[in-house]
């Protein structure tokens, strides 16, 4: 194999792990937001179910009432 020949393999190599680096960045950076996203709307629905309905008496987890 030629100089030349080798030499255009790896600068193809070397776009390649630049492109795929710069994908698996987009990647991550779309997984962080729908975590953060999946949080926020599971820490609204925990929200929501610790919060009894208007005219409810709230029931949950403390002490007993006299």
């Amino acid at each position: 194999m030629d100089t030349v020949s080798l030499e255009h393999q790896i600068q193809s190599v070397q776009r390649h792990i630049s492109f795929l680096k710069k994908e698996q960045m987009a990647l991550l950076r779309d997984l962080h937001l729908e975590i953060l996203r999946l949080q926020k709307r599971c820490s609204g629905l925990l929200d929501a179910q610790t919060v009894p309905p208007p005219g409810v008496p709230f029931s949950g987890g403390g002490a007993a009432s006299p």
